[in-house]
C-alpha cells in the first residue's frame, strides 16, 4: 500500500470509528499538520487525541500543504466548516415559511459563496 492510500484508508477508518463527519474532519485538517493547533482547539479535539487518530497524524506528516496561505483566510479562521446538513436547512426554511424571514437563508448563501471563493470555485 502506498502512502496516499494509507492516508485515505486511515482517514476513512478514523471518521467511521470516531463519528467525526467529513466536513468537520477536512475543515480541521485542511493543510495537514499545519492545521494541527487549530484542529486541537476545535469541536472535535477530543477525538483527535484518541489513539485511533495517531496513525492518521503520522501519515499527515509526510505531506506539505499546497496552499498554506488558505489557512490565513477568514474561512479557516472560523470555528466550523460551512455545511449543508438537512436539519440546518430545515431550520432556515422554518424562518421563511413561518415569518417570511430570509435573513438566515441570506447568511447561509453568503457563507457558501465565501467557502466557494476560498476553495477556488
Amino acid at each position: 500500500m502506498d502512502e496516499d492510500e494509507a492516508l485515505v484508508d486511515g482517514c476513512y477508518a478514523f471518521m467511521k470509528e470516531s463519528g467525526v463527519g467529513y466536513d468537520r474532519f477536512f475543515f480541521d485538517w485542511y493543510g495537514g499538520v499545519a492545521s494541527e493547533k487549530r484542529a486541537m482547539q476545535g469541536a472535535a479535539a477530543g477525538m483527535y487525541a484518541r489513539e485511533s487518530f495517531a496513525a492518521v497524524r503520522r501519515c499527515l506528516e509526510g505531506y506539505l500543504p499546497t496552499r498554506a496561505e488558505a489557512l490565513e483566510t477568514a474561512y479557516f479562521q472560523g470555528d466550523a466548516p460551512c455545511g449543508m446538513l438537512i436539519d440546518e436547512i430545515e431550520a432556515l426554511w422554518d424562518g421563511i415559511a413561518e415569518r417570511d424571514d430570509w435573513t438566515g437563508m441570506e447568511a447561509k448563501v453568503a457563507a457558501v459563496r465565501a467557502m466557494g471563493r476560498r476553495m477556488g470555485g
